[in-house]
């Protein structure tokens, strides 16, 4: 099933997975925060709880060099998000998502650049999801725009790889990040202060795992694409 972005409501819930073909790193449920045009923007609340990947010996897949993956067993084991809260903006046929993260006490910290798939939006029953690609590579932004790269290694150890990028899909990776960090250098939108000031509705309360959060990944696949219309 198709859904519009002009379908989602203030409070929704929508489930942002990260995959990788058919294999599922985290999923993620968060409220939709405002949706226009082809943007949406959700809030992940602390403690969230999540779905995540985990190698049966603990580690994630972060932390798992790329030439020991094939010899080890993976489990996806119920955790929360230990994270502070954090908005999250996802656009249509976009590189990268911006995240707006917290303090504990609500003020802002930073924003972050997440390079990935542009998102692959779902339906199935009443739940309401999205898929994305993880790039690996990761901008961190000061609240003075000055910045700096994050996981630039594990990017690189995966160029050429057959799971992850070829080297001209790795050029243009990092030209995303490119037109990311000149946006926030120039204090443009998303860097230009919005959102910076946004606190959760008092009723929201972190949403629970909701049904089809297993189901097979949209990016590999063109059956179900969001229309944005």
């Amino acid at each position: 099933m198709r859904p519009s972005l002009h379908d989602l409501r203030r409070g929704e819930e929508v489930l942002v997975r990260f995959t990788r073909g058919s294999y599922l790193g985290e999923a993620r449920p968060t409220r939709v925060i405002a949706a226009s045009g082809s943007t949406v923007m959700v809030w992940v609340a602390p403690e969230t709880p999540v779905m995540r990947s985990k190698a049966r010996d603990g580690r994630s897949g972060h932390q798992i060099p790329l030439a020991e993956r094939d010899d080890l067993s993976f489990e996806i084991v119920l955790d929360i998000w230990r994270g502070p809260g954090i908005v999250m903006m996802l656009q249509a046929r976009t590189a990268s998502s911006t995240w707006w993260f917290y303090r504990g006490d609500g003020s802002f910290s930073h924003w972050y650049i997440n390079l990935q798939t542009p998102p692959v939006w779902w339906r199935e029953g009443k739940t309401v999801g999205v898929d994305i690609e993880d790039h690996c590579l990761d901008v961190v932004v000061a609240p003075d725009r000055s910045w700096q790269l994050k996981d630039e290694e594990e990017f690189n150890e995966r160029i050429g790889h057959r799971l992850y990028w070829s080297p001209d899909q790795a050029r243009e990776i990092r030209a995303e990040a490119d037109r990311m960090t000149q946006l926030a250098q120039e204090g443009r939108f998303p860097f230009d202060g919005s959102w910076c000031s946004f606190t959760p509705d008092a009723s929201w309360a972190a949403p629970q795992i909701p049904t089809g959060w297993d189901r097979p990944s949209a990016t590999a696949t063109d059956e179900i694409r969001m229309r944005f219309v």
